[in-house]
């Protein structure tokens, strides 16, 4: 009776293996058909002057992959707020260099990390017809004139800040080397004497002058240039301009950790950067 039992043994132990690969087979089989089938949401946190860009960006993604992108669209500093609030974010795109470094300084950036994706800079818009006949720097001064900009607390309109300080301190100055004419003095008074609304976020702003309810307003130079948008622009010399600087980063409480790299990995993908050059923006030069 032992010599039988002992046979058995092995028997009984190849079947218990047999089984728990069964089940384990099982569970792996089961994960995926899951993976398959549930579609997973990706919650996309982006400035509002990326509005075109990661529309197209979540059509193409989803298209590609059974994923549903969820996009927070607002203002950089707004989204910032949001996430530090605790909100549920995935990925975080945004039109600020400063917006990006307080999130890493708070850990709240997967790895630590962000990416550079794209440039861009600013241009004085109007709208298509330009009722108010304004061609240059000095019109904007003109009493009358109505002048929209984004809040100066948001990334464009601390870069419209920054862009009425340098014309100012130049061409505004009658005691500097770059003097050009009366109308450029105290030029960031005289233009905010004019102006009629401070809104929230870039997107505001443009639609707000391509409906006519503004004569100007201070955009990103890639609202203007896309096609087919109803505005036009008075450039901005190279000399008072700004380089805007767009990051993007995964956020270290992700739920979908994995998904939300593969999603900035599409971005960063020859596609992607084509789709950041079809909207206007200044692509990053990638090794």
């Amino acid at each position: 009776m032992q010599a039988a039992t002992s046979l058995n043994r092995p028997k009984k132990l190849l079947l218990a293996v047999v089984m728990v690969a069964i089940v384990a087979a099982s569970l792996v089989a089961g994960y995926a058909y899951y993976l398959q089938t549930t579609r997973v949401q990706l919650r996309v946190y982006a400035a509002s002057s990326l509005t075109n860009l990661f529309r197209e960006y979540k059509l193409s993604f989803e298209s590609q992959n059974n994923v549903e992108i969820i996009l927070n669209l607002a203002s950089s500093n707004t989204l910032r707020e949001q996430i530090i609030g605790g909100e549920v974010c995935d990925v975080f795109a945004s039109a600020s260099v400063s917006e990006m470094d307080l999130l890493r300084s708070k850990g709240l950036t997967f790895q630590n990390r962000s990416r550079t994706l794209a440039y861009n800079s600013l241009v004085i818009a109007t709208p298509a017809d330009n009722p108010a006949k304004l061609n240059g720097l000095e019109d904007l001064v003109k009493k009358g004139v109505r002048i929209i900009v984004a809040d100066f607390k948001t990334p464009l309109g601390n870069y419209t800040n920054q862009v009425l300080s340098k014309i100012e301190s130049s061409w505004g100055d009658p005691n500097g080397k770059y003097y050009q004419k009366p109308e450029l003095e105290k030029y960031k008074s005289k233009i905010l004497k004019n102006v009629i609304a401070y809104e929230s976020n870039a997107q505001q702003v443009v639609t707000k002058v391509m409906n006519g309810l503004a004569d100007a307003g201070f955009v990103y130079l890639s609202d203007v240039v896309v096609k087919g948008v109803g505005l036009q622009g008075i450039s901005i010399p190279p000399e008072f301009n700004v380089k805007a600087v767009y990051q993007m980063a995964v956020l270290t409480d992700s739920p979908n950790i994995h998904i939300a790299l593969a999603f900035v990995d599409y971005v960063f993908s020859e596609e992607g950067m084509q789709i950041i050059q079809k909207w206007g923006f200044v692509k990053v030069e990638t090794p």
